[in-house]
């Protein structure tokens, strides 16, 4: 049976910049930001680009790509794919490892490398596009903030605010700044240990990424189901080996389970609830009962919320990865994190 989130859906993109000084000069017309949506392109080509294209571009719509390029720079797991046979290969590739007997893999020898390195791979790769994907929400909140400092310094000039109340607005705005410029950095960081693990013809300045990670699915792999898979793998291992995996294992469905419960948490409740304060906030700002001030604030208490809602969709196929993995018998070395998002978006992305 195929993992529920193995078929990956939709997912919220990225709002287009907000001409802030525009909108100091002339408030009455204030842009809307909003996120728009994009769909996830599923029908993905399965073969990796071939050595002389990598030279010149490299594109990974999806963590099956980068898997299927790592496995390229261990040279023994060419014989391990040809032993699991095609089918099994590419269900790895594609993450879809719920789809496979345990006790298939468990006669592989060298499987146990072939998953490890395609997890390694694919959890590369979510590292990569969530770091990219909280930019512009970190873009619109420094946006925001030097648009309410530049207003401040305004009014202190006419002497309606004092020295003090424009100091905060500046710590605000550095703040804003702040985890922008680590953010870009994590993105940075992350891209490069992902082209690590890819052969040197990979190794290109720019690699072609997708917009957002996949939505997490509807409906996550149940602890029943979880468990049955779990008994039928540890009935082909030692009672010592059994026991020490059930243990991790899990840790890794609670860490499978929370996630998703945290990542839905953000899709269903806190994104749309922000986003109704915004547009109320909006409509009472042209009827004139709100000041620029509270849409200033609304604006990027919305990219904050946007950013910690991708940290949500990391942490879950990160955890989804773990999990997925240890069912085929596997032992992630350090499960995900689950601190939370916090105020910087960079340091909590680089910190799995």
């Amino acid at each position: 049976m195929v993992l529920p989130g193995a078929l990956w859906a939709q997912s919220a993109g990225t709002p287009a910049p907000v001409d802030w000084k525009r909108a100091n000069e002339a408030v009455a017309e204030f842009p809307r930001g909003h996120a728009d949506v994009l769909k996830w392109e599923q029908a993905q080509p399965v073969q990796p680009a071939t050595p002389a294209r990598l030279a010149a571009a490299l594109t990974l719509p999806t963590p099956a790509h980068a898997a299927r390029l790592a496995w390229q720079t261990h040279r023994d797991l060419a014989g391990v794919q040809a032993r699991a046979g095609a089918d099994a290969t590419e269900a790895i590739a594609q993450g879809q490892w719920a789809a496979l007997a345990p006790r298939l893999l468990r006669r592989v020898h060298g499987a146990d490398e072939l998953l490890a390195v395609a997890a390694q791979a694919r959890k590369a790769w979510v590292h990569a596009v969530a770091t990219r994907q909280v930019l512009p929400h970190l873009q619109t909140r420094a946006d925001a903030a030097d648009a309410a400092l530049e207003l401040g310094q305004r009014m202190v000039a006419v002497g309606n605010w004092s020295a003090l109340q424009l100091a905060t607005v500046q710590l605000a705005k550095t703040a804003a700044h702040r985890d922008w410029a680590r953010a870009r950095y994590a993105a940075a960081q992350a891209q490069h240990e992902l082209l690590r693990l890819l052969p040197p013809t990979a190794q290109v300045p720019e690699p072609a990424f997708p917009a957002s990670l996949p939505d997490v699915p509807a409906q996550p792999l149940s602890a029943a189901e979880a468990t049955a898979r779990l008994q039928a793998l540890h009935g082909h291992m030692p009672p010592a080996n059994a026991w020490a995996h059930a243990t991790k294992a899990r840790l890794a469905l609670a860490a499978y389970q929370t996630s998703w419960t945290v990542a839905q948490g953000y899709r269903e409740d806190e994104l749309p609830t922000r986003q109704r304060i915004t547009d109320e906030t909006l409509l009472r700002y042209h009827g004139m009962l709100k000041s620029v001030w509270d849409l200033l604030t609304e604006t990027g208490n919305q990219a904050q919320a946007q950013v910690e809602a991708v940290q949500a969709q990391r942490d879950f196929w990160l955890a989804h990865i773990d999990l997925t993995w240890t069912l085929q018998g596997g032992l992630p070395d350090a499960l995900v994190s689950l601190g939370g998002g916090g105020g910087t978006a960079a340091a909590s992305a680089a910190g799995h």
